[in-house]
């Protein structure tokens, strides 16, 4: 594999094997079933059909469950599968070790009425081991890029087909009666059910749909056209802040990290298409009743220059939550243990932070092992461009380093939990993409009689 410098200072990739088609490895029923898990994961809460069976136990839940025994049971008979991406599976693992070590401290030496074992052990289950299996599942469930790669397209497919049922129901055209609004300000849940998620996964989700755009041809390019404006649409309608400022920042972050990658005027081109898509966007919700939401939640205030009202009483909790943890010392690295913040009287309002989240419950070595994993997905992606067997899957690896960067932006201005399960699925898939073409490449270049370069 040869990476050569343009002239106008980013890489440009070049593979020997470019135009072949693996023809080793046919396709497999493991990735219909993931699309239909992740079809279904989102559609249960757009139609209310996230029904519980037993306490933490839901149909989605039975359906990735199901997934992932399948995938085992697959495994252990062929043994097909091997060990890879430990740079975020030892993390993430480590994590939710240690939050089950500080679950039965604090159940069995510590005296603490208000904590309930059971409520915590399935907030624990929802909030960590959920996530972690949609990894698993979608990741070892693809074998070959090629099949990750369809899978990928697939899903961000979803996304968009999401985001076009959430406009034309907002706007009742017509009205389908499954996307709802928030009672309290009138922000629109889109279809996972929730305003703050929602506009955190569209976040992740946006440049893996500009990276359609980038990829696609004929009418589906024109399709793709569509889906970003409509991405761009149900952020403004989520009225989330910290979505579009992790767009922000977060594609400015992950131009500097892929500086290699990306050439100046490359990104130039990018950022004048987001800008002119963005205004675009904004224009069309500014016309609409919705509007006055928006210029009142982006404006919030900015005139008084008040830190407390222009973070929405953000400051208020943090740092409420930040003096009960220096009085005990020791919590700053250990934490106060695994839900201990909704578990203690006077700490029931949300963190409004996925990072105090860790930080107050898990301390300075949840909250480092936390960040590892999603950092360390990044650095997978990255390392991937140099690898990959296709000039197809550059853009899509690109973007999911830039979703990533927005995400985890996006997490440290609100409790977006629930959009961390499609992030990891489609993280999953894409690392199967980075992680799977040098072994393929391998198994390719042999049977052609080719020296690797």
């Amino acid at each position: 594999m040869a990476v050569r410098e343009n002239g106008s200072g980013g890489a440009k990739l070049r593979f020997p094997w470019d135009g072949f088609e693996e023809a080793y490895e046919g396709p497999s029923l493991t990735r219909y079933l993931l699309l239909l898990l992740f079809i279904g994961t989102a559609g249960s809460r757009t139609l209310g059909l996230d029904l519980g069976l037993a306490p933490g136990v839901s149909i989605k839940n039975v359906m990735l469950y199901a997934v992932a025994s399948s995938i085992a049971i697959e495994s252990a008979m062929h043994h097909n599968r091997r060990i890879e991406l430990l740079p975020v599976i030892l993390p993430f693992a480590l994590l939710i070790a240690y939050a089950v070590f500080t679950w039965l401290y604090t159940i069995l030496f510590l005296d603490n009425p208000y904590y309930f074992p059971r409520e915590t052990l399935i907030r624990l289950k929802t909030k960590l081991v959920d996530q972690f299996l949609m990894l698993l599942v979608f990741f070892y469930g693809v074998v070959n890029w090629k099949e990750a790669f369809w899978l990928l397209k697939s899903l961000i497919w979803v996304i968009v087909l999401g985001c076009f049922v959430t406009v034309i129901d907002t706007f009742d055209v017509p009205d389908l009666g499954v996307i709802s609004t928030r009672d309290s300000d009138g922000r629109v849940e889109g279809f996972i059910g929730s305003a703050q998620d929602f506009g955190g996964l569209l976040a992740f989700a946006l440049p893996l749909v500009v990276a359609l755009l980038w990829t696609e041809s004929g009418g589906k390019k024109f399709a793709a056209l569509c889906g970003v404006g409509l991405v761009l649409v149900s952020i403004m309608l989520s009225t989330s802040r910290g979505a579009i400022f992790g767009i922000v920042a977060g594609g400015i972050m992950a131009a500097v990290y892929l500086r290699r990658y990306i050439s100046g005027p490359m990104m130039m081109r990018a950022a004048f298409a987001v800008v002119a898509f963005t205004l675009v966007a904004t224009l069309f919700v500014f016309s609409t009743e919705f509007g006055y939401l928006l210029e009142e939640r982006m404006t919030r205030g900015v005139a008084t220059g008040d830190v407390e009202t222009l973070s929405s009483g953000r400051t208020a909790i943090w740092s409420a939550a930040l003096r009960e943890m220096a009085e005990h010392p020791l919590s700053f690295i250990s934490g106060l243990g695994w839900e201990a913040y909704f578990q203690t009287i006077g700490h029931r309002y949300a963190t409004h932070s996925v990072y105090l989240d860790r930080f107050y419950n898990l301390g300075l070595i949840g909250l480092i092992l936390f960040t590892y994993s999603f950092a360390g997905a990044a650095a997978i992606a990255r390392r991937g461009l140099a690898t990959v067997p296709t000039d197809r899957a550059p853009p899509f690896l690109l973007a999911t380093v830039i979703g990533i960067a927005a995400f985890m932006i996006a997490m440290a201005f609100s409790d977006i939990h629930g959009a961390a399960l499609y992030v990891w699925a489609m993280v999953g898939v894409a690392l199967r993409i980075a992680c799977s073409s040098p072994t393929h490449t391998d198994l390719f270049h042999a049977d052609h009689g080719i020296a690797r370069p």
